[in-house]
């Protein structure tokens, strides 16, 4: 195997590379938000604010994993990411389309990496 063989099917994509740096500015994001907005979550009880915080932790977990590329990571945010819309649509009533259409892009291109994880 050359070098240039070895370098194309090991490591962590570029993809891989770049959602993992954006997810963590959303969680940086997030954590801010959850912070400044407390008072306002608690409209939709504690219970939904508790949720938001172990969505951040579950999340910023998801994050380190798939920086390791690791199997577990795609489908604990796969499953996050589903529970998340189940949980939207019961305290909302609807689904946002935004928070529909990146994560799924998101599960797509990681998805196709995953015969690289490990």
């Amino acid at each position: 195997m050359t070098i240039a063989q070895s370098d194309t099917t090991e490591g962590r994509p570029i993809a891989i590379t770049i959602i993992c740096v954006v997810l963590a500015i959303f969680l940086v994001l997030g954590l801010i938000g959850l912070i400044f907005a407390s008072s306002a979550l608690l409209v939709f009880g504690v219970g939904y604010f508790i949720y938001s915080l172990a969505m951040l932790a579950v999340s910023a977990v998801c994050v380190y994993g798939l920086w390791m590329m690791k199997k577990w990571a795609l489908y604990l945010y796969t499953a996050a990411f589903i529970v998340g819309q189940i949980v939207t649509y019961m305290v909302a009533g609807t689904i946002s389309l935004i928070g529909l259409v990146i994560p799924l892009v998101i599960l797509a291109v990681c998805w196709m990496y995953q015969a690289r994880m490990t």
